[in-house]
């Protein structure tokens, strides 16, 4: 395996097209910032000529694996760059996410979860949603930080900066709402390529619940992102939530996995 440069570009966007409900992010990301841009490294590994794995990660959030075929030589490039570059999150195929996770025992919580394709929404008081900017992305990272569900998947500050970031390249979008003063709803459009988009880092705060707003947000970017001719995607990890989805007559895309750090590296034997 090796760090990949713009000329491998066309080679690895052939490669991944044909399965791209896999790999959404990567290819999203490829496509928007090549392989040279300083917060995203680009990793490629090749048999024969031909590509068998390409992976990415974005500052310091979260690794991305996509490999074809799922064999053994894939996994074992796999598992030696999850070692080395050692992210508190890891994306992956379900089935080389359970392969990673059995590999390091204890060191990862895994998740099964499903892409799913938003297309539908319900109305709601779209007047409530509006686009953050990034002076609000402090406070975001600490809405998003605060909550358990989130708890030890991301740093704060490296957060924000990301956040900020991606508002003032024109590359993310986070949508908000305001109640009593403060940020309580955040969803974030964070990759969006020609008519595709993905949406993550939804959180409401636990003290705003149970009042729509969440469902308000959520509802907002649909159909912000349909006047716009682009399909929305996210990766859902609750059942609860992909039934509803489903009984809305969103479509299931692809089963993802998704590894979340327990413990640092090393720490396995102390547990």
């Amino acid at each position: 395996m090796r760090r990949a440069n713009q000329a491998d570009l066309p080679a690895m966007i052939d490669f991944i097209r044909p399965d791209v409900a896999n790999c959404l992010y990567i290819y999203i990301n490829l496509r928007v910032y090549g392989t040279e841009y300083p917060h995203m490294p680009v990793w490629v590994e090749e048999t024969d000529g031909q590509i068998r794995m390409v992976a990415l990660c974005y500052y310091d959030t979260a690794l991305r694996i996509y490999c074809r075929p799922e064999d053994d030589a894939a996994f074992a490039r796999a598992r030696e760059l999850v070692e080395t570059v050692g992210h508190r999150l890891v994306f992956t195929t379900y089935s080389m996410a359970q392969r990673l996770a059995e590999a390091f025992p204890g060191r990862y919580r895994l998740e099964k979860g499903m892409i799913m394709r938003e297309e539908k929404y319900r109305k709601f008081d779209f007047s409530l949603v509006e686009q953050a900017k990034p002076e609000d992305a402090a406070e975001i990272a600490a809405l998003i930080c605060g909550d358990p569900f989130y708890s030890g998947q991301y740093q704060q500050e490296k957060l924000a900066a990301e956040l900020a970031e991606r508002m003032r390249a024109g590359t993310g979008r986070s949508f908000i709402i305001r109640q009593d003063g403060r940020i309580v709803v955040h969803s974030a459009i964070t990759a969006e390529v020609d008519d595709i988009a993905m949406v993550s880092l939804f959180i409401c705060h636990k003290d705003y619940r149970n009042r729509f707003l969440g469902e308000t947000v959520e509802n907002y970017i649909i159909y912000t992102l349909q006047k716009e001719g682009k399909v929305l995607h996210g990766l859902m990890l609750e059942e609860r939530r992909i039934q509803m989805l489903e009984r809305m007559h969103n479509s299931k895309v692809a089963l993802q996995g998704k590894l979340t750090l327990l413990m640092p590296p090393g720490e396995e034997q102390q547990a």
